[in-house]
């Protein structure tokens, strides 16, 4: 029996940077599936090594309970198989394992501190780009069940996805889109441009609880601590703000100071519902307002804390040419960002001078934080991992990535947005 199973991830391990090598040298390679039983962030994740280096992960999910199933039934701590083929498009690398029995694949419960839970006080208000992203993904639901061909319309709508898919992880959303990938695979032989949406959209999902996500989620919510959303939901109850900020477990809170990506990414595989999920990022907000007037806690000191561990963990993964951490967990690299001028950076670079957004020098003709919106786009558009490090030795500025959580909450992100999309088409 022949088990294949998706390896993704694959760019933020030992091949980071070195992508095109991996590519080179895979076909035919002897790899060993093993189980990662404390995992931070997944238990028991399924992590693939290519000879000693760590390769990636097994695909969340199906495939993940699969490759955990026949790793239980076989009785060892790991077992071998070769990799067999090479997505480009979506970075996932294919691996078969030849095993005698066939194993019933079952899902493996993740046991969660959030398990049977509940809030019914009042919530952080949905934003419209959350709407938005729900509205798209039903919209491009109902068009694939009625067959209709991949247009300028599908195409946006999973522009819009890709976007704002880290403002939802919640287990409804990735369910729909599995769903809907689901069936334009089943059709992609049938309805004109659904392989081209199904690739997307498999990308889409792996990139959900990518690090990047998970950083821009735990972001959004140190801003919201400093908004005048939470104080409203503290208003609103009244004197029970204390006792309703306890609902939620202490050990959330202090994993999320520690770490907010950690805490970020294990709620993303616990697969919880919409419902749970505010309710836990209500109460953890309400939490951070509440240690702040306390002056237990300095939001800015934790934002720094956290840009230099992360910062720490990039550079130890950096492949290639030497880089340095500075005393302020600044990356500073040895050369310029080549990734920004490659042919395809070159056109984008074009289309945005044209339009008076960037200067001749590559410089910003905005404010750095609308420059961010541009740099999040941009480096959507040419796959960059990590994403602000080019960005901030070309334009010498530290910590995008906290000036773009600000612009996300300024009133001209959703139209500098558009704009800026429109211009790179």
């Amino acid at each position: 029996m022949i088990y294949s199973f998706p390896i993704n991830g694959i760019r933020h391990h030992a091949f980071k940077g070195k992508l095109e090598e991996l590519y080179e040298i895979a076909l035919g390679k002897r790899v060993t599936l093993s189980v990662e039983h404390e995992n931070v962030v997944e238990a028991d994740a399924v992590i693939c090594f290519l000879g000693c280096r760590h390769l990636g992960y097994v695909r969340t999910g199906s495939d993940h309970d699969c490759a955990l199933s026949v790793l239980m039934s076989s009785g060892k701590r790991s077992i071998i198989g070769k990799v067999t083929r090479v997505d480009r498009v979506n970075r996932v690398v294919w691996v078969d394992v030849c095993y005698d029995r066939n194993v019933v694949c079952t899902p493996h419960a993740r046991e969660g501190v959030l398990d049977s839970w509940s809030y019914d006080g009042p919530l952080l208000p949905e934003s419209t780009e959350v709407t938005l992203l729900h509205s798209m993904i039903d919209s491009l639901e109902q068009l694939v069940e009625l067959h209709e061909p991949c247009d300028g319309d599908m195409v946006s709508y999973i522009d819009t996805i890709h976007e704002h898919c880290w403002r939802d992880i919640s287990v409804e959303l990735r369910s729909q889109m599995e769903r809907v990938l689901s069936l334009a695979t089943a059709l992609k032989d049938e309805v004109e441009g659904y392989g081209d949406v199904a690739n997307r959209l498999q990308y889409i999902l792996d990139w959900m609880g990518s690090p990047e996500n998970r950083r821009r989620q735990a972001e959004w919510i140190l801003n919201m601590a400093e908004s005048s959303s939470i104080r409203i939901v503290k208003a609103a109850l009244g004197k029970g703000a204390v006792d309703a900020a306890r609902l939620l477990p202490t050990s959330l809170t202090e994993m999320f100071l520690a770490d907010g990506e950690l805490l970020m990414g294990r709620m993303c595989y616990m697969r919880m519902n919409y419902s749970v999920i505010r309710g836990a990022m209500t109460l953890l907000t309400l939490n951070l307002l509440l240690a702040c007037e306390a002056q237990e806690i300095d939001l800015d000191a934790v934002r720094n804390r956290w840009t230099a561990a992360w910062n720490r963990k990039e550079a130890e993964l950096a492949v290639g040419g030497a880089e340095e951490v500075d005393a302020d967990g600044a990356v500073t690299p040895d050369m310029e960002p080549e990734v920004l001028f490659s042919q395809e950076a070159m056109v984008l670079w074009e289309k945005l001078q044209k339009v008076n957004l960037i200067d001749g020098d590559f410089q910003p003709n905005v404010s750095m934080r609308k420059a961010t919106v541009i740099a999040s786009i941009m480096g959507d558009r040419l796959g960059l991992a990590p994403l602000w490090e080019p960005f901030e030795t070309l334009w010498k500025v530290k910590n995008l990535a906290n000036s773009y959580s600000q612009a996300q909450l300024g009133k001209y992100y959703s139209e500098l947005t558009k704009t800026v999309r429109n211009a790179i088409k």
